[in-house]
């Protein structure tokens, strides 16, 4: 009878544990599709370097890590893949290019072309989970992580549907930043 309880604890160890670290998994983008840059511009570019860009307004941090210059791209396609989207916004931390910030409209098409460059998200793997109802309305949020870059993309009633789509090195420098000051 004990030997029996060794087997199944073993065997449940070896089935359970993959499966459960994998849902905590940090990393979910293979290296070939985690993003090195956005539209050429490498993440950490400084803005001065650049050409075609207007200053359109500062993001003012909430959390102490430091505010972020917002530009557009003067020939900018407003565009990712087939679908089309309002805005896209640069963001940069003390010039460094910091990431991307795309207001669309209509989610269906943008969601194809995230799912076409960045495969499943961890949250369509758990998709129960990520959903969830305020005011009757739903809301969901797809996460992207990479080890360059994650990208995260909301829809449903939210002040912003968004995508969001951000360097990990400028992030932590940003951090890293507001914790000494």
């Amino acid at each position: 009878m004990m030997n029996i309880l060794r087997v199944v604890v073993v065997v449940g160890i070896f089935i359970f544990l993959p499966v459960s670290l994998s849902h905590g998994a940090s990393v979910n983008l293979p290296p070939e599709r985690d993003p090195v840059d956005f539209r050429g511009i490498k993440w950490g570019t400084n803005i001065d370097t650049l050409s075609g860009f207007t200053h359109i307004g500062t993001e003012k941090s909430s959390n102490g890590s430091g505010d972020l210059d917002e530009y557009r791209r003067d020939d900018d396609v407003l565009s990712i893949g087939n679908a089309n989207v309002e805005k896209i916004i640069y963001q940069f931390w003390q010039g460094k290019f910091y990431g991307v910030k795309i207001i669309y409209k209509d989610w269906d098409p943008i969601f194809r072309e995230l799912i076409a460059k960045f495969g499943r998200s961890y949250a369509t793997e758990n998709e129960i989970k990520s959903r969830y109802r305020v005011n009757t309305v739903l809301r969901a949020r797809y996460v992207w992580y990479g080890e360059r870059a994650n990208v995260v993309a909301q829809y449903g009633d939210h002040t912003c549907p968004c995508i969001w789509i951000t360097s990990l090195k400028v992030s932590e420098e940003r951090e890293k930043t507001s914790r000494s000051e």
